[in-house]
């Protein structure tokens, strides 16, 4: 059984998006935690500080779903997407400052790696949501509550539209299901990136970092399988699958992903590092898992990180 419509997160960072994402993915429904906002800074500084531009509309017709729409026109989206399905992922306010205040910090060190222009942008998005870039306690829960309160609104008369889930109190397959009309699967409900997960989130991060170093040379460019979820800061990461160097969310099905890989592989790519975020794609698109193995020789396999070396194919 599949799902024919497509699915919005539209609930703050901290909710359970990343939980949301890892379960809509279970299901089959291709989904991306969020989008590279950094490509849509020109726009946002051309329409009055609001993400709600055409290339914005363009990057989101490549996904089925995303999981943290933080920030997204919701409104819009719902005209243009008509049947589509909203998820607002909400938390006790008390736990979703403490989070956040934790998680403001991470963000400011993770972010002092990155390009000029990214960090540029992601202060632009934190004013925008939040009304302020430092943490504001007062702003912060104020504006948080005040978007909550907006999309219920918004959705009142549409209860088969819109799901609220309190991930962080429990809410799991029992109530995303039914609302997507899609069989509960065997497994547990996904739960990660939870406050006490975050020191070994940011431990398997270093771990990346330094195998990255360890086998591709400075300069090489390489295709990243990490959901779009890591934002590592490294110049010669190419997103995968993209579209005009914007990610484009996961393939449909192996072929499109082996096609991809050739044509991004003829344009100079030179590996292929696969996260600890993204190994469901092993499971997910199994006959792409088994060309990359026959096909290129692995450099490294560990729990944090797959790296294929594409600059010269096996011998058959």
């Amino acid at each position: 059984m599949t799902l024919d419509s497509r699915v919005f997160g539209v609930g703050f960072g901290r909710t359970g998006t990343t939980s949301l994402a890892d379960a809509l993915n279970e299901l089959g429904i291709k989904t991306i935690h969020c989008l590279d906002y950094e490509q849509l800074l020109l726009e946002y500084r051309a329409r009055d500080k609001c993400f709600c531009g055409e290339r914005l509309f363009a990057l989101l017709n490549n996904v089925q779903a995303i999981a943290n729409g933080t920030g997204l026109p919701y409104r819009e989206i719902d005209r243009r997407n008509p049947g589509s399905r909203f998820v607002l992922t909400v938390r006790e306010a008390t736990s979703w400052l403490r989070s956040k205040r934790h998680y403001a910090e991470l963000e400011l060190k993770e972010w002092s790696g990155l390009p000029a222009t990214a960090q540029d942008s992601k202060r632009l998005l934190r004013e925008q949501i939040y009304g302020s870039f430092e943490f504001d306690e007062e702003v912060w829960l104020a504006s948080y509550r005040a978007h909550v309160a907006a999309v219920e609104n918004y959705f009142r008369d549409r209860p088969d539209d819109l799901l609220v889930m309190n991930i962080a109190d429990g809410d799991g397959w029992e109530k995303l299901c039914p609302f997507l009309g899609l069989p509960f699967p065997d497994s547990p409900f996904p739960s990660r990136n939870s406050w006490k997960d975050l020191s070994a989130w940011r431990a398997r991060m270093d771990v990346v970092r330094r195998q990255m170093e360890q086998w591709i040379p400075m300069g090489s460019r390489f295709l990243l399988i990490d959901d779009d979820d890591l934002a590592l800061a490294h110049p010669g990461a190419l997103p995968f699958l993209e579209e005009n160097g914007v990610y484009a969310g996961p393939p449909p099905d192996s072929p499109r992903a082996i096609s991809e890989l050739a044509r991004m592989r003829a344009e100079g790519a030179e590996f292929i590092a696969i996260t600890w975020i993204s190994f469901w794609w092993f499971k997910q698109y199994p006959e792409f898992a088994a060309h990359l193995r026959r096909t290129y020789r692995c450099l490294s396999e560990t729990d944090e990180l797959m790296l294929f070396d594409l600059r010269t194919p096996l011998a058959h």
